[in-house]
């Protein structure tokens, strides 16, 4: 797995372990990250797209900040490939 992937994974597993995070959230979050980690094809692509879904305004901005973070950080691996 590429490493910038593993750091994606890795963050979001931080984020969903917070207390005052919706299940809502922590249930789309774990999807993203079966999603990156699958070896099905486009694999990415669509763990961006479940980002681009998962990033409301429900979050306060520290976790929307985060989830940007991430999102741009996969996007950058994506247009490498």
């Amino acid at each position: 797995m590429n490493q910038c992937i593993q750091e994606a994974v890795d963050l979001l597993e931080t984020l969903k372990e917070e207390d005052n995070i919706s299940k809502k959230f922590k249930d789309k979050t774990d999807l993203i990250i079966s999603t990156l980690t699958s070896k099905q094809e486009l694999s990415l692509e669509k763990a961006i797209f479940l980002l681009e879904e998962l990033n409301s305004n429900e979050l306060n901005s520290f976790y929307r900040a985060q989830l940007w973070s991430i999102l741009s950080t996969l996007e950058s691996v994506h247009k490498q490939n």
